[in-house]
């Protein structure tokens, strides 16, 4: 497990350092209050409540987590067996 934690942790500083160059670039830009003012929107919205695009944006993300744990899945340990239920 310590190797997927690894890279489990690679992909978080991935996305986390994508989101952070983005925001630096935005708050640089001409139209920044138009930026920080969607964002203080997105922190008080359930996902379920955002716009489409916005969830797009979250399910390409999920989806990079998604296909991490599905690469490193053996599914006959007992780690996995709880986790997706089987074995039961």
């Amino acid at each position: 497990m310590s190797e997927l934690r690894e890279k489990l942790a690679d992909l978080a500083h991935k996305q986390w350092s994508g989101w952070m160059s983005y925001l630096l670039k935005c708050i640089d830009s001409p139209d920044r209050d138009e930026h920080i003012e969607r964002w203080r929107n997105q922190v008080v919205t359930d996902y379920w409540d955002l716009p489409d695009r916005s969830q797009d944006s979250d399910r390409k993300e999920a989806d990079k987590v998604m296909a991490l744990l599905k690469s490193h899945r053996d599914m006959n340990t007992p780690y996995w067996n709880d986790l997706y239920g089987r074995g039961r």
